[in-house]
């Protein structure tokens, strides 16, 4: 890491600092011998940094210009002799902090950020558990040096949570993949990606085991999601255990999903039903022989548990 501090002539700087704001700066005509009035913790590409001022009267009038760090939070606890703020350096690889007195900056300070020395190791250094669409799965990213400085980016996957487990040689994540079926992962060092990969996401599948023999059916939750997240919602609760085809017309359809059987002449209805869902129709799929689709009464956004083919 490489520090460049820049104090003005001392005159200039005296001046300006006490005539207008009253703040001085440890080694820049502050009463101290310290040659770095503004230190850091410690510098990664993303990751938090804690940046600490000392000095003199900080509180009366002086302010801060950051460049190349995202999200400044002013730290609590500050004094007169010593200011502290946080952010995260972005991909600018270079800190700038500099000391405001009156809209003047009397003092500056480049923090160089370092790349990255992360690694990845391995024909196959991205594994998972499973990889099912809307299913939580846990992803293992192994390599040296991945605890510092990358960022880890994921698309086609919701919920995206990072594990406390990871270490350097390893960076562990989980998330549920979405209905882009196409999880995309990137570990990314400032603007260039140290790894990259996409897993293709199986289309979820259902297999129903009728009387009449074993049926299995391929969901399009990339077009219907609504819709594929409904029905397995009903599969995942056991809803069509014991359920039967209750409207059943040769050559037409076969509806199923809604009734337990008949009593006295009368259906039984299977409860207890989910909210009723928008209609889907419009997302460009047909209701094609062997194809499955929701049913509905009358009105449009009316489908809840039952389907036909």
């Amino acid at each position: 890491m490489t520090q460049h501090p820049t104090c003005p002539p001392l005159r200039h700087r005296t001046l300006q600092a006490l005539a207008l704001a009253g703040g001085l700066l440890a080694g820049c005509g502050g009463g101290s011998s310290s040659e770095n009035p503004i230190t850091v913790d410690r510098l990664a590409y993303g990751e938090l940094s804690t940046f600490t001022v000392t000095g003199t009267n900080l509180t009366s009038g002086v302010s801060y210009t950051l460049q190349g760090c995202d999200g400044r939070i002013n730290l609590p606890g500050g004094s007169a002799t010593q200011q502290q703020f946080s952010c995260r350096p972005n991909a600018l690889f270079a800190v700038r902090v500099g000391v405001v007195a009156n809209g003047a900056e009397f003092y500056r300070k480049v923090f160089e950020v370092p790349l990255s020395t992360a690694r990845i190791e391995g024909s196959t250094p991205l594994t998972t558990d499973r990889l099912r669409y809307g299913q939580t799965s846990t992803f293992t990213l192994v390599g040296t040096g991945l605890d510092s400085g990358v960022q880890l980016a994921v698309s086609g996957c919701d919920g995206l949570l990072q594990l406390a487990d990871s270490s350097a040689s390893q960076r562990r994540f989980s998330c549920s993949p979405n209905g882009a079926l196409n999880v995309q992962v990137a570990l990314v060092n400032g603007l260039a990606a140290v790894y990259q990969t996409t897993l293709a996401v199986p289309a979820p599948q259902v297999t129903m085991v009728t009387s009449g023999g074993t049926v299995v059916v391929e969901l399009d939750p990339g077009k219907v999601k609504t819709t594929v997240d409904n029905f397995l919602a009903y599969v995942a609760g056991g809803f069509y255990n014991g359920t039967i085809f209750h409207r059943v017309i040769s050559g037409f359809v076969a509806q199923g999903g809604g009734f337990t059987g008949v009593a006295n002449a009368t259906l039984t209805a299977q409860t207890p039903l989910r909210a009723a869902i928008p209609l889907e129709s419009n997302k460009g799929l047909s209701n094609l022989r062997g194809s499955i689709a929701m049913a509905r009464a009358t009105a449009v956004n009316s489908a809840t548990s039952q389907f036909f083919f």
